[in-house]
């Protein structure tokens, strides 16, 4: 009878606590569908308090995607608009302890990386952005914790030979070059970079900022903000159909700043208007044959120009080439109306 009475209660004691479990793996799934949205938008400081307070963290302890809870929650406290020291105290004791729950999938160390560098605690920094980046090295988050880090104690050798790695695992993303470049651009001069951006495709990228860095790199940060200055001037000229002093300088412009096609292409089209076509081909043909922007214009401007020079031929070839390779527009009703 007492064995009897043994069973009965265990059997009740494992039902009661088997319903336990399964009402709380319930509500983490509740609950998981909130925090995912807010994960993958980044919008944890919308969140009222109570929502992360009463987030289950231990039982289930990983997320359908197997990111730990604890980061989640972490997440809530660290990215809040003004937190405060307790709550990133906290925060890091719940990243950390979310590095035991899966120390696979490296959020918790890119997290961690984040927190330590707006400390200034580069070390630590430094430390689980590597950790991040070495896991799992295609991920860009992990890519730009690390980069930071690195870029806070001006460390362009380690810098390198990350993006290096990256390189050699055969992955590219865009996202991981412009991290690069912008980190690069930040802490070293002109006359240390030379051999920096072989790496990196630049010209053709539909990214101002990205080629603004690339540039940077390649001729000083004063002159290429001279360079933009410079444009401005020239364009205010162009507008006023004040076409000899744009064509100067843009120049000017081409100068401080060789690398931009757009200051060639406006240069050879200020010379078009003032009816000096060798200049204008002259700058002109070097947009096509430098700069890959793949847009169509230099092509148009280049085959007008030379139908101005009375070389209908070879006019009509790079009007057809702007119409045909890269569909601008005013191309074909040019070739229409003189190449017919």
């Amino acid at each position: 009878m007492k064995k009897c009475n043994f069973f009965s209660i265990l059997l009740i004691v494992i039902s009661i606590t088997s319903t336990a479990i399964a009402y709380r793996t319930y509500l983490s799934f509740v609950q998981a569908r909130t925090f995912t949205l807010h994960f993958n938008t980044r919008e944890f400081d919308k969140v009222e308090t109570e929502f992360y307070d009463n987030l289950i963290t231990d039982l289930p302890n990983l997320s359908a995607t197997c990111i730990p809870i604890k980061a989640i929650k972490a997440s809530y406290l660290s990215y809040k608009k003004n937190p405060t020291v307790e709550e990133i105290i906290l925060a890091k004791k719940y990243l950390k302890e979310a590095i035991k729950d899966n120390p696979y999938i490296k959020i918790p160390e890119a997290e961690l990386s984040k927190i330590y560098f707006y400390e200034s605690k580069k070390d630590s920094a430094i430390y689980y952005g590597k950790i991040a980046f070495e896991g799992i090295k295609k991920n860009p988050v992990h890519f730009a914790h690390y980069v930071a880090a690195l870029s806070s104690v001006g460390d362009t050798a380690t810098i390198k030979k990350t993006y290096e790695t990256y390189n050699k695992i055969g992955y590219k993303d865009f996202l991981i070059d412009k991290i690069y470049v912008t980190a690069m651009s930040e802490i070293i001069d002109q006359d240390k970079s030379k051999k920096i951006t072989e790496a990196v495709e630049y010209l053709g990228v539909d990214d101002d900022g990205y080629k603004v860095n690339i540039y940077i790199l390649n001729h000083g940060r004063d002159n290429v903000f001279k360079a933009m200055e410079i444009n401005e001037e020239a364009e205010a000229y162009f507008s006023n159909q004040d076409f000899e002093n744009a064509a100067k300088s843009f120049e000017d412009a081409i100068k401080h700043n060789p690398s931009e096609p757009a200051f060639y292409e406006n240069a050879g089209n200020s010379y078009m208007k003032i009816g000096d076509q060798i200049l204008a081909q002259k700058y002109l043909k070097k947009a096509i044959d430098s700069f890959n922007t793949k847009k169509g214009k230099s092509e148009y401007l280049y085959g007008l120009s030379k139908l101005l020079s009375n070389e209908k031929r070879e006019g009509c070839y790079y009007l057809a080439l702007s119409h045909n390779d890269f569909k601008y527009d005013l191309a074909y009703s040019v070739y229409q109306k003189f190449c017919n």
